[in-house]
């Protein structure tokens, strides 16, 4: 759960390569990227061996026919133990124990996602941390990686937020943080959304459609929520339990590392190696999608928001990139931000008498200086 530890950086701790890394200093290299895929992914995470005969998941590719997910209509919920029939461990009994019980817990999904944002800051250092001016030829070629930057400056309109993007191209540090930005948003709406979970198969897909639209509605209680977060964890657990988790989840790494491909090409450094740069994107995103698994997983509602651009300091869920003054006196003189590169994190706990939500990661941003 987020406790492996991080390969070094030259010979550095882990926690002085993250410091590193996320102060700005030297890049991580495609050699310590690639190490993320050399080593074997958790048990937990993929599920048994494809057979030889068959290399597509089920859903998007093909029919499901090894170990098919089965419907949450025909399962108990009550008889989940943390344990799939396949024996791979999940964690779908954690939304009926208090945030006390579990620091632990907590700590290695902080630890995951700071590990998931040092790995996109160690690929944008890499491979898109230069100038690289954008003319209107370039928009025009590659019009989807401008309406995505233009999205990460939201709610500021088009022409000020192209005219915030021509300064950030012109200022490499700022430069950094914004690409980061880029990815991090796409994983943040994409990945770590419930709908990286759809296309399996039909029955999962009705499942999970059902059990989400049913936890966003007004005035679902609180026990009707715990047995819906239990049901939803079962659904992922039950996908992840099958013979062939380990082909999807290698098939959602491609399609988003594609899709993220496609918004990225502005920002590419020059004569980049284009090929490199889409394998190690994919490493990120592996990071990212078994992060996912375990959100969906655990049993316990995780808020993730990006601060718009704009939106006012706040000390408990901001920290400033770009500033050595105390959080408090930022968030008293007013300070805007510029943009947020990270989102910020609320855990929600529902097992009480009444919810209890805890910020368990906050939001890096850059402020207007």
């Amino acid at each position: 759960m987020g406790g492996g530890m991080t390969p070094g950086l030259m010979g550095k701790t882990e926690e002085e390569a993250r410091a590193e890394a996320m102060a700005g200093g030297q890049p991580l290299t495609t050699q310590l990227l690639s190490q993320f895929d050399s080593m074997p992914p958790s048990p937990q995470l993929l599920g048994p061996s494809m057979p030889a005969a068959g290399g597509m998941p089920c859903g998007p590719a093909k029919p499901c026919t090894l170990a098919p997910y089965a419907s949450t209509v025909s399962r108990v919920i009550a008889a989940c133990n943390g344990v799939a029939a396949n024996g791979i461990e999940t964690f779908p009994a954690t939304s009926l124990i208090p945030f006390e019980s579990n620091e632990e817990l907590i700590a290695g999904f902080v630890a995951t996602f700071d590990d998931v944002y040092l790995m996109v800051c160690g690929w944008v250092t890499t491979y898109a941390d230069r100038i690289n001016p954008i003319d209107e030829k370039d928009i025009a070629v590659h019009p989807r990686c401008w309406a995505w930057m233009l999205s990460c400056l939201g709610p500021l309109g088009e022409k000020d937020a192209a005219f915030v993007i021509g300064s950030f191209q012109r200022d490499t540090a700022t430069r950094r943080w914004f690409v980061m930005r880029m990815v991090i948003q796409y994983i943040h709406l994409h990945v770590w959304s419930y709908t990286t979970w759809l296309g399996y198969s039909d029955a999962s897909d009705d499942d999970l459609n059902r059990i989400c639209k049913k936890l966003a509605e007004k005035g679902v209680t609180l026990d009707q929520r715990g047995e819906l977060l239990a049901e939803r964890s079962l659904c992922v657990s039950a996908i992840m339990g099958t013979q062939d988790y380990r082909a999807f989840r290698k098939y959602m790494i491609g399609i988003h590392t594609k899709k993220l491909r496609d918004i990225l090409p502005l920002v590419l450094n020059p004569n980049v190696v284009r090929a490199d740069a889409g394998r190690d994107l994919a490493v990120v995103v592996a990071k990212a999608f078994d992060l996912s698994a375990q959100l969906f997983t655990c049993g316990w509602t995780f808020i993730i928001s990006m601060p718009e651009a704009g939106a006012k300091f706040a000390k408990p869920s901001m920290r400033a990139r770009n500033s050595d003054v105390e959080p408090l006196d930022l968030q008293m003189r007013g300070t805007r931000i510029r943009f947020a590169v990270t989102p910020f994190v609320t855990l929600r706990d529902d097992s009480g008498l009444a919810i209890v939500t805890r910020n368990i990661d906050k939001s890096s941003v850059l402020i207007e200086q």
